[in-house]
């Protein structure tokens, strides 16, 4: 049951995280099609020195899993701040992963490989079976978030990239 419980509480962290950020960052300028599909992998290294790639990851997209248009799969207040999401499963374990250094880093577009728009190092503090960390801003791209991943206990890794771009973020006004 806590297995199952766990990504959700993830999901709902990321929301809370994803909404703190965009509030901190609000006045960027929107720089890319929402619809856009953004590659991202696990490289070696960390974002200062990116390595290899270890592990592709699925493209982030404003789309609800399987493929679904947010327009159709929005629930909820039209004013929510959108969310650019992927997630993952890798053939690796999480004690693997965080063994050495590692990075998540997202790319501006397939056409646009070398053009990164967001990076985080994976490390930080676990809780329970999941460790979270932040995706910083690059290349002036607007795109912030957060990484979870998941530690499934069968030698696989469940890996969540969240990306809000704050110069999109809906018609949600703070009262005051």
């Amino acid at each position: 049951m806590t297995r199952r419980i766990m990504p959700i509480a993830s999901l709902v962290a990321f929301a809370v995280l994803i909404m703190a950020l965009a509030a901190t960052f609000g006045g960027a300028a929107a720089q890319d099609d929402a619809a856009e599909l953004h590659p991202a992998h696990i490289h070696t290294g960390s974002c200062a020195e990116l390595g290899d790639v270890e592990h592709p990851l699925g493209d982030l997209s404003e789309s609800a899993p399987g493929g679904t248009p947010v327009a159709e799969a929005s629930v909820g207040a039209s004013s929510a701040h959108p969310v650019k999401l992927s997630i993952t499963t890798i053939e690796e374990d999480l004690a693997t992963l965080t063994g050495e250094a590692h990075a998540i880093n997202v790319h501006e577009s397939a056409e646009e490989i070398d053009q990164y728009i967001a990076c985080g190092d994976i490390g930080g503090v676990m809780f329970e079976d999941n460790l979270s960390f932040g995706l910083g801003e690059l290349n002036d791209s607007g795109h912030v978030g957060v990484a979870t991943l998941t530690d499934n206990g069968d030698g696989t890794t469940t890996v969540t990239v969240a990306l809000v771009e704050p110069g999109e973020m809906g018609d949600a006004t703070p009262a005051g």
